[in-house]
């Protein structure tokens, strides 16, 4: 494209950018939302005290362990990313519960800020670690006015939760 940046290469970037994730990790494992969005630039923040704030308060329990990082940028930027790879427990006060593999990019911005991160994510499928209900069969949520349609319906293992 007509982008100046188009063909530069990424580098390395600073080891700083990875100990300001790793505090930003330590303190979503504390699901301290006030300690975060210290580390957060104020377009996050804004998003985060009601999506944070109200994803903390669901949770029993969180905890991601980041095996590896490397922060880099793109030579002619002053944003800097970085990449990790992690497993995270997640514990929900409603006994639901997932170990998801993430690999996540955080962005950060010439402030030295977090800008937020993009995720994929790979749920492990052992139910040791990931059980959202029954073992088997599924779960349906839907309005009462559904239901009386789907009353002559047969179904079996499926918890039914009436909205």
């Amino acid at each position: 494209g007509d982008n100046e940046l188009n063909g530069n290469a990424y580098v390395l970037a600073d080891d700083k950018y990875m100990d300001l994730v790793q505090t930003s990790t330590d303190a979503y494992n504390a699901k301290d939302w006030n300690a975060m969005k210290a580390l957060y630039n104020d377009m996050f923040v804004e998003w985060g005290d009601e999506n944070m704030t109200k994803y903390f308060d669901e949770m029993e329990s969180v905890d991601m362990n980041i095996s590896a990082m490397v922060p880099i940028h793109l030579k002619g930027d002053d944003k800097k990313m970085v990449l990790t790879w992690s497993t995270e427990n997640r514990k929900w006060k409603n006994g639901s519960k997932e170990r998801v593999r993430l690999f996540e990019i955080y962005n950060i911005n010439d402030e030295g800020k977090l800008m937020g991160w993009n995720q994929w994510t790979n749920k492990v499928s052992n139910p040791d670690f990931t059980d959202h209900g029954l073992a088997s069969g599924g779960k349906l949520l839907a309005k009462m006015k559904t239901m009386k349609t789907m009353e002559n319906l047969l179904f079996s293992q499926i918890e039914v939760r009436l909205k």
